[in-house]
């Protein structure tokens, strides 16, 4: 009796106990806030708006590497134009060069065009070659006022990009500032979704402790029928081992909202259904409806090309690959990603479903 006694007042307090830890499981790290009337209404209006912030991020870091990418190319475009200045600058000043050594040689009546000319034979031919000494000279002054032209020009349109290059790195800076300011946003609303998510588990834990403990059954505890076991999981589609290579294909790739195809990115739905497609299997477009569509395995029971499952209500999908490893599509202004499944992801699981 004494021992029946012992028993009894030990149940409810290992039930109270398992109660509260199975609640903490939920709790994450908080930043020391607690706000008396938190919703679950307040967290996904938070977890909104911090996707929201993200959307912004991701499209002003394309902004910026676009601005970078112009810079580039007009810093290529300002380098070719005072590389031309430069030879033009040369050219000019080998023509006047040269214009000066005949100019001399005239002067000097050696081997010069005097020489040429004085040594005509008729009038035809000393009016032909006084002729061809006028337009050598010509093309001599011709070619040093087209080389200073060019000169001029080049220095004129390498003044131009060095502007050009002074304004796009104006619009980088000014990027890169509200870049570093939506970062900041970001890592308060994160912040803020913590905190929520600590005061959710917080009043949860509150709950059970405020609930009575069941009552002890004073006859001891009845034997229950043998339980009906559960239905084996379906067997791996043959089509696992190409989803889970499709999917390790593609890590880096961008998230997109809405996406589902390596061009223009994923998210998470659209990446296991694009995965298991090449594994020759159809899938919806949302999280949620495919938890619907496929057979569910029990978490003892995974295998390779398995959907896992998180949140409720379902929200996020990813697909394992083994060795307590998923890939998946992560946040707006993330990537396809290979994580491993820590306890925060067992914390939200909701269950696992075997496409085939």
């Amino acid at each position: 009796m004494r021992g029946t006694i012992s028993e009894t007042r030990r149940r409810p307090a290992a039930w109270l106990l398992a109660a509260v830890l199975a609640a903490l499981t939920l709790s994450v790290v908080s930043v020391g806030i607690s706000s008396a009337g938190t919703s679950q209404q307040d967290l996904d209006t938070a977890k909104t708006k911090l996707a929201a912030l993200n959307g912004r991020l991701d499209a002003l870091v394309e902004q910026f590497d676009a601005a970078t990418l112009q810079l580039h190319v007009v810093e290529g475009r300002l380098a070719d134009a005072r590389t031309a200045a430069v030879l033009a600058l040369a050219d000019a000043a080998a023509a006047r060069e040269l214009f000066s050594q005949r100019a001399r040689l005239a002067y000097e009546g050696v081997g010069s065009g005097l020489d040429v000319v004085l040594g005509a034979t008729t009038l035809s031919e000393f009016t032909d070659r006084l002729q061809f000494l006028n337009d050598v000279a010509q093309q001599d002054v011709d070619a040093a006022a087209q080389a200073d032209a060019t000169r001029l020009l080049a220095e004129r349109a390498s003044a131009q990009l060095q502007q050009a290059i002074q304004d796009r790195q104006s619009v980088l800076d000014t990027l890169a500032s509200r870049k570093a300011e939506i970062q900041g946003a970001i890592a308060g609303q994160q912040a803020l979704v913590k905190q929520l998510e600590k005061e959710l588990s917080r009043q949860a834990v509150q709950r059970i402790l405020s609930q009575p403990a069941p009552s002890p059954d004073p006859g001891g505890p009845t034997p229950s029928p043998n339980p009906t076991p559960p239905p084996p999981p379906p067997p791996p589609s043959s089509g696992a081992g190409r989803a889970v290579a499709a999917a390790r294909s593609v890590i880096g790739v961008p998230y997109k909202y809405g996406g589902d195809n390596p061009k223009d990115g994923f998210d998470c739905s659209g990446l296991t259904m694009w995965s298991w497609a090449q594994g020759g299997v159809s899938l919806p477009h949302s999280s949620a409806a495919q938890y619907n569509a496929v057979p569910h395995v029990s978490k003892d029971a995974l295998r390779p090309g398995d959907l896992l499952f998180f949140y409720q209500p379902i929200s996020h999908v990813g697909i394992y690959i083994g060795n307590n490893q998923m890939i998946h599509a992560t946040h707006p202004g993330g990537f396809v990603t290979l994580d491993s499944l820590t306890s925060y992801w067992w914390a939200v699981y909701s269950g696992a479903g075997r496409p085939g």
